[in-house]
């Protein structure tokens, strides 16, 4: 068998249903699915129960497991796996067609060098300003197809909600550490582990799948912060001593010190306390959170006119207050998570 589609959920009733009915789209038909139920309360084990009862061309296997968190749900569904590669996404995913085709046609072409496969993440059409925000401002960069072999800031880490392992470099590394401290980032740890094995990571567009993003405002700030979290861990853990600096605009300063710092000054809240703080030392330039807060309203619909999306005027100033609550509530949980793991991260 080649594929073992393996997708963790909880609480997932509202989004359940759309992941597995994609999968009986699939262009490509030899694979099994493993769900695996992280102790959901709602009607989630029901929904994935429904679908394992139904006829498919493949089989579908509902399990459990106990202990909370998606990193030992992916385990526990690795280990019931049986296929040649481990083909993971989320409950809140809808893979394309033609998603386990491509997947197919590209691990077929690659050494055993490579190690993992990681496909493309689009979002679904946003409903509300709070989910269109997450479609701007979360997913990864437009993909292209390429091979990674080291995890650095900004490239190598790859979202569960689209990877593709060897179930044998899998086994080989470890699987998902889900004794990690920190909400977020085992997919990254996965990646790294991958590398310092000696694996590569090959990117590859064509195997893409939806993501449905979080439609509340308390779940879009716990995702930024959870995010926020995860990064004082990464720099500490994962990469090598430095002192990042990221300017609000040009090239990264980097320092080659026995210290472990970034310090992010591209971020839209940054941006705007610099604003705020100039308004207020210098009053004559009061103007300025306005003036760049115009800005932010510009690089917004810039962004909107890219993916085509178009939307009353009156949104673009949520949009653009949401982005500014996403990156403060990211910084706010590295400032708290630094001190946890002797870094500086802001």
């Amino acid at each position: 068998m080649k594929f073992s589609v393996i997708i963790p959920f909880y609480n997932a009733q509202n989004t359940l249903e759309r992941c597995l009915r994609a999968l009986d789209r699939q262009i490509f038909k030899e694979f099994e699915v493993c769900l695996v139920d992280n102790n959901s309360d709602d009607h989630s084990a029901v929904i994935a129960r429904d679908f394992a009862g139904r006829t498919h061309p493949f089989e579908v296997r509902v399990l459990h497991e106990p202990r909370r968190g998606a990193p030992a749900a992916r385990n526990t569904g690795a280990a019931a796996a049986r296929g040649e590669w481990l083909a993971f996404t989320d409950a809140d995913c809808v893979p394309a067609p033609h998603w386990l085709h491509e997947l197919d046609r590209i691990t077929a072409s690659l050494d055993g060098g490579t190690g993992a496969v990681a496909g493309t993440i689009v979002s679904a059409v946003p409903e509300n300003p709070v989910q269109l925000c997450s479609a701007l401002f979360t997913l990864p960069p437009v993909m292209k197809d390429e091979t990674f072999r080291e995890l650095t800031l900004h490239s190598g880490g790859f979202p569960t909600a689209n990877l593709a392992v060897r179930r044998a470099v899998f086994e080989e590394v470890g699987g998902f550490d889900y004794d990690h401290p920190v909400r977020v980032g085992e997919d990254t740890l996965l990646c790294a582990r991958l590398y310092r094995a000696g694996y590569a990571i090959r990117a590859h567009a064509g195997a893409a799948v939806e993501h449905v993003h979080r439609e509340d405002l308390r779940s879009f700030v716990k995702q930024a912060e959870a995010y926020g979290e995860s990064h004082p861990y990464i720099v500490r853990n994962l990469l090598p001593p430095g002192v990042l600096v990221e300017p609000p605009v040009g090239r990264t300063l980097h320092l080659r010190v026995p210290l472990h710092v970034w310090i992010d000054l591209r971020q839209a809240d940054k941006k705007m306390l610099g604003a705020v703080l100039a308004a207020v030392l210098l009053p004559p330039l009061w103007f300025l959170p306005f003036v760049y807060f115009m800005w932010l309203c510009r690089f917004v619909l810039r962004k909107m006119e890219v993916r085509d999306i178009l939307v009353a005027p009156r949104t673009i100033p949520v949009i653009a207050g949401l982005l500014l609550l996403k990156s403060g509530a990211v910084t706010a949980a590295r400032i708290k998570t630094s001190i946890r793991y002797r870094c500086l991260v802001i």
